[in-house]
């Protein structure tokens, strides 16, 4: 039986790494997410007032190590 702990851990590996991963793809100065994480984060900048202001350009799918399908990710920009 698996501790809850030892649980956690290992679902906050997988999660850091792929963000790892992620932010590897970028250059200096980029953001980039999965289109996943994106569409999770347009909402809360929604929220808050700052959906207008916020775009996510559309890279296409890449392959991680680690990760087994490749992974839609976008670039994220906050217009001033």
């Amino acid at each position: 039986m698996r501790h809850a702990a030892s649980t956690l851990v290992a679902r906050r590996g997988r999660v850091m790494n792929r963000a790892a991963r992620v932010m590897d793809k970028a250059s200096s100065g980029q953001v980039w997410a999965s289109e996943a994480a994106w569409l999770r984060a347009s909402k809360i900048l929604a929220d808050v007032g700052l959906g207008d202001r916020a775009e996510a350009h559309d890279l296409g799918s890449f392959e991680l190590k680690g990760v087994a399908e490749p992974l839609p990710l976008v670039q994220c920009v906050l217009q001033a």
